[in-house]
């Protein structure tokens, strides 16, 4: 079972389950100081590790089944370690 409250100044803004690292990841985001969000595993019991700062992306998701997540500037890093995979670059709409 897994468990996780987070810090007072901190909001979880996604979970999913990551098979290829057997636990469950999340992205949170630390409003009240840096606004800044970061990975984090949830391990068994009440073990919380945070694996990768993201900085302040104004968007980012879970994908690829959760093996993945996107970030609004086009990065594509993996869920079980943070470790970049590409950019994609992303075209901006005229209008």
């Amino acid at each position: 079972m897994w468990l996780y409250q987070p810090r007072k100044v901190e909001h979880v803004v996604s979970i999913a389950y990551c098979a290829s690292a057997a636990t469950f990841v999340g992205i949170s985001r630390e409003y009240e100081r840096t606004s800044e969000y970061a990975l984090f595993h949830l391990g068994s019991g009440h073990e919380v590790r945070q694996v990768a700062a993201l900085g302040r992306p104004a968007a980012v998701e879970f994908c690829l089944s959760g093996e993945a997540l996107l970030l609004d500037d086009g990065r594509l890093a993996e869920a079980a370690t943070g470790r970049l995979l590409r950019i994609i670059p992303f075209v901006e709409s005229a209008g």
